[in-house]
């Protein structure tokens, strides 16, 4: 079973992924990935904002009056969850971690096991276990064993006082509480591949890069006609979508602003708050928009954010010293991107391997630590990896031909442009119908004549760090 649940979540990767695929070509090359998110690595609470870095801790900022924000101990954080009073982590190992206010689900979570998602309601929070079925703790104010009894979930989101499941086949079950405001129809709802939800609405994408929307709230479920996009989230009053370009659109209630941040790109997942809306940017900031964002939430300082994943798909951290296949797996990928050259790889993760990940990561728009964590290599095995930056070969200056007498050092130089080059030189002499391999290679050849090397002829092959290369003009070197 475990098996086969995790199969029907990546089929649901590919099938988003083919979507951002199909929307960006004819736009720009700055595409949200990966789309799917069943991991959070970013949740607001209400009162206080969290989000996890690549290091597995986790940053916070805002209220601590039930002790939210508690969680500077934390390690090995893949995933996170926030409500009013309270923060919880999954863990790598599956198992749960949480702060705050008791009720609302912290003491729920101590002997939760093989967890892949998690997510919080407003005083109830819900676990997403290997094998497609669902617990809950806190107080859902709904009927947590129908909850229990779901089967084959490969996503959860809750709301104010509902839970809902992403079944694997593309359809949506839902528990929730009746406040009498129409309740949640999501029984036509179809090929949908993320869910999300607010305080009294729920939000699903297709796989056509469409959404549904179901419950109560005007504006904010006024988003059918958004197309091409490759994620979704939900604050109490508002819908935010990420665009499979890169960018973020928006629906509020009437009573609030249209807040959203204008000119952001390069946006790789998204979180509604109240009256605000916070991005992840590609290169692992934060940054924030709308009139409700106050001084109480301070992120100016955050970096190396975790970026989100889908749930069965983590990659493990690479790092100097690290051997092993991976590393192979990882060298052969960055080789056809053109960050190695090298015709066989090998299975050391070096110095070496960590200017070349440095180098990937600068290009896609990385914290730049020379370590392969979740964040660079889910980009790297992405169909959005950008290749090695290169310019083409070229020669600026042509070696000349060169004279010295007997005994002096005669030198000819080429000069060019391009990506780490390298020079190898041939030379043959008067006597000699064959060329041969010089041991000189920098851009200078150099020899000291002879009559017999007088009239020695020279030329050299430059390489780029992508195998791209030009040859110069054939030089004499010879005695006056």
């Amino acid at each position: 079973m475990k098996t086969k649940i995790l199969q029907s979540i990546l089929a649901l990767v590919f099938l988003v992924c083919l979507v951002s695929s199909t929307a960006c070509a004819d736009s720009s090359k700055n595409v949200a990935t990966p789309a799917y998110h069943t991991v959070k690595t970013m949740a607001f609470g209400g009162d206080h904002l969290v989000a996890i870095t690549t290091k597995g801790t986790v940053l916070a900022t805002g209220s601590n009056e039930y002790g939210q924000c508690n969680v500077g101990s934390w390690t090995d954080i893949v995933s996170i969850a926030a409500n009013n009073r309270a923060t919880f982590g999954l863990k790598a190992d599956g198992t749960v971690v949480g702060v705050g206010y008791d009720s609302v689900g912290v003491e729920d979570i101590a002997k939760w096991n093989d967890i892949v998602a998690i997510t919080c309601g407003v005083s109830h929070v819900v676990g997403l276990k290997s094998d497609g079925t669902v617990v809950i703790g806190g107080v859902p104010y709904h009927e947590a064993k129908e909850v229990l009894r779901w089967e084959n979930i490969v996503a959860i989101a809750a709301g104010q006082d509902s839970t809902f499941g992403l079944k694997a086949d593309g359809t949506v079950v839902c528990c929730a509480a009746d406040h009498g405001l129409g309740g949640y129809d999501v029984s036509g709802w179809k090929n949908i591949i993320a869910i999300a939800a607010g305080n009294y609405h729920a939000v699903g994408l297709q796989s056509d890069g469409t959404l549904v929307g179901a419950g109560y709230g005007g504006n904010r479920l006024r988003v059918t006609h958004w197309e091409n996009i490759a994620a979704i989230d939900c604050g109490n009053a508002c819908t935010v979508g990420l665009k499979a370009n890169g960018t973020v659109v928006v629906r509020a209630d009437e009573s609030q602003i249209n807040f959203y941040g204008n000119g952001w790109k390069n946006v790789v997942s998204v979180l509604g708050g109240d009256e605000f809306t916070v991005a992840l940017m590609a290169d692992g900031t934060v940054s924030v928009y709308g009139e409700g964002f106050t001084k109480q939430y301070n992120v100016k300082g955050w970096k190396n954010i975790a970026i989100p994943y889908a749930s069965g798909t983590a990659h493990k951290t690479l790092r100097e010293g690290s051997t092993g296949k991976n590393v192979t797996k990882m060298k052969e990928r960055m080789r056809e991107l053109g960050y190695f050259t090298a015709g066989s790889m090998s299975d050391k993760y070096n110095t070496t391997t960590i200017e070349r990940v440095k180098q990937f990561q600068k290009a896609n728009g990385l914290a730049q630590t020379g370590i392969a964590d979740h964040a660079t290599l889910a980009v790297l095995y992405s169909n959005n990896a950008k290749a090695k930056p290169t310019t083409a070969v070229k020669i600026t200056q042509q070696p000349a031909n060169a004279t010295a007498n007997i005994g002096e050092v005669v030198n000819t130089t080429v000069t060019a442009t391009g990506a780490d080059l390298t020079y190898t030189w041939y030379i043959r002499n008067p006597a000699s119908a064959n060329w041969g391999k010089s041991s000189v290679t920098g851009k200078t050849y150099s020899c000291r004549l002879t009559e017999a090397y007088s009239g020695r002829q020279a030329y050299c092959i430059v390489t780029d760090a992508n195998g791209n290369c030009i040859v110069t003009n054939t030089v004499t070197l010879s005695i006056p």
